[in-house]
């Protein structure tokens, strides 16, 4: 029992990092981009786009591996 409580707080430790991190880059290049392109409506457009074609990418090539594969992948258990 106490191993299962210590996996699920080592994955949730890891989702909030990557978080985080994902919250840390999105900040940096919307600095960046705001130089470049001088109005955040355009920047944060830019950033919101390539985010979600990340995302989306993501999704895509994923699926096509989890479908082709036999391995049950079980992140949380509730």
């Amino acid at each position: 029992m106490a191993k299962t409580d210590y996996q699920n707080r080592l994955i949730y430790l890891l989702f909030f990092l990557s978080g985080i991190s994902g919250l840390i880059y999105q900040t940096v290049w919307l600095r960046i981009l705001i130089r470049n392109l001088g109005c955040t409506v355009y920047a944060t457009s830019t950033i919101l786009a390539a985010f979600m074609a990340g995302l989306a990418l993501g999704s895509y090539l994923f699926g096509k591996y989890a479908d082709r594969s036999n391995v049950c992948f079980v992140y949380m258990q509730f």
